[in-house]
């Protein structure tokens, strides 16, 4: 009788131990198939592909750095943070700076893919190098893979902890944005008008031009004709001729290098904003011998300076709006 009593009291101890095993077993289960689903909630999905709510929990900083003690040429380096629920992908080589105020896209040196987990921000160093300051001193955006999607401004991308995607709500930035794209706008008209007349003005004279032509490119300028029949090139609403403006265009540009540059470093288009003053445009000449020799890009000719002539003969950058010098040779 007691040997059933005791076989009676193990088999009940024996389920009682198979019965917590199968319970841990199944919470065990459980907590993993909970860690497999939350790890499966976490999907890739590619910036662009984001709507544009979630687009927005994305933050964008973008700060330049000068490259190696140099005042002209920057660096820059980009952080980006995720806010959303996605792991969001992006491609190095797809961001790109373009300028208001000539339309000149500046391409990312970087390559391959980085992804950004959820709650978490990722380093992206130099994003762009050798970046004229220039670009940051003036109307310009940072893009990723297309216009319409506009990351930050590069003003005064160069100053403090830079420009985060905060900057295209600025006020000041949205006005220098607005004011390049107005003298942009300005100077595209004026160009057109100028060419509509000079052909107009051809077709008059029976089929007979006078083409006026400087060192360089001379869009919009304008020519006289002297008393012995030959051509004074000057430039429309100035006393100076093409040739005497590049000479001090050239001058302001080269102040900002930090090695010897000539004027066969560079390309100058000449021309004439709405107010009949005349405007020259400063790109690099990545062709020369020179620009080579210091690793230029062969395959982009960035604007690096604009100037007007203004009514008082005073010249503007039309980058900072700021008088840089009060009269010819200054």
């Amino acid at each position: 009788m007691m040997k059933k009593k005791q076989l009676l009291t193990l088999g009940i101890a024996a389920l009682l131990v198979l019965s917590g095993c199968g319970a841990k077993q199944h919470d065990d289960s459980q907590a993993s198939s909970s860690s497999r689903t939350s790890t499966q909630q976490v999907t890739k999905v590619a910036y662009q592909n984001l709507g544009a709510k979630q687009r927005k929990q994305l933050r964008f900083r973008f700060q330049a750095k000068s490259d190696g003690g140099s005042d002209t040429l920057y660096n820059v380096n980009a952080r980006i943070t995720n806010k959303t629920k996605h792991a969001v992908t992006f491609n190095r080589a797809k961001f790109f700076i373009d300028r208001t105020a000539d339309g000149d896209k500046i391409k990312s040196a970087a390559t391959g893919r980085v992804t950004v987990q959820p709650g978490k921000h990722v380093d992206l160093k130099e994003l762009f190098i050798d970046v004229n300051v220039s670009v940051f001193r003036s109307a310009g955006t940072f893009y990723y893979l297309n216009k319409h999607f506009p990351l930050a401004y590069t003003y005064h991308a160069h100053q403090g902890n830079g420009s985060t995607s905060n900057s295209l709500q600025d006020n000041e930035a949205k006005a220098v944005q607005s004011q390049a794209a107005s003298n942009t706008s300005s100077s595209s008209s004026a160009v057109a008008t100028s060419t509509s007349t000079t052909a107009n003005s051809a077709s008059a004279n029976s089929g007979s031009t006078n083409t006026t032509t400087g060192t360089n490119s001379s869009n919009g300028s304008t020519g006289s004709t002297k008393s012995d029949g030959t051509t004074s090139n000057q430039t429309s609403g100035t006393n100076l001729t093409q040739a005497q403006l590049q000479a001090w265009a050239f001058k302001h540009t080269a102040a900002n290098y930090n090695f010897n540059v000539t004027p066969n470093d560079f390309t100058f288009t000449f021309g004439t904003n709405s107010d009949g003053e005349a405007t020259v445009t400063v790109a690099e000449n990545h062709s020369s011998s020179n620009m080579q020799a210091h690793n230029a890009d062969p395959n982009t000719n960035p604007t690096v300076a604009s100037y007007t002539v203004n009514a008082q003969g005073e010249l503007v950058n039309n980058y900072t709006q700021q008088v840089v010098a009060s009269s010819y040779g200054n």
